[in-house]
């Protein structure tokens, strides 16, 4: 197998999808603005 290089790092980058979405993220902040702990 080839080295891996920063091109490789940086198209995985690219084509990664999130692993959490952005509905999750705000449901976690206004869970832990209302409760005031995470």
């Amino acid at each position: 197998p080839r080295d891996i290089t920063m091109k490789d790092f940086r198209d995985t980058i690219l084509r990664r999808k999130p692993s959490v979405s952005m509905d999750m993220i705000r449901a976690y902040y206004k869970w832990s603005e209302q409760f005031k702990a995470l």
